[in-house]
């Protein structure tokens, strides 16, 4: 048989939630039987809390852009500086064929960025 989407979806959402009210309800009939079964699971609860990582304590990130000279047109193959200002630590790209630099993976903090293109006066 051959469901739409619209039905298939539909289908799914009411497996889940029978599925959901099924787990819960034995749950709750194992956890009413037997108290040392409610101290396990208050256990694993803890422990996996605990162990679940947190994305959000990165500390580094990205600069991305375009290199573009005033008409518009992309100024490629040209080199890219990015120096740290706390540290004074450069970091050097180049851009693709549309213009386009990426620093991925550099440590947090302020940057200053300059390009050497030929042709043109360094830019800061």
């Amino acid at each position: 048989m051959i469901l739409e989407n619209d039905n298939l979806l539909g289908a799914t959402n009411l497996f889940l939630s029978r599925a959901r009210e099924v787990f819960f309800k034995t749950l709750r009939r194992l956890l009413r039987r037997d108290r040392r079964m409610q101290g396990w699971l208050i256990f694993y609860c803890v422990l996996l809390s605990h162990a679940i990582a947190v994305p959000g304590q990165i500390n580094t990130g990205e600069i991305t852009g375009i290199l573009t000279d005033p008409t518009g047109t992309f100024i490629n193959r040209t080199t890219v500086t990015a120096i740290q200002v706390a540290t004074q630590q450069k970091h050097t790209t180049a851009t693709s064929g549309a213009g386009q630099y990426l620093f991925a993976q550099l440590p947090s903090g302020e940057y200053d960025l300059s390009v050497d293109a030929a042709g043109f006066k360094r830019g800061d």
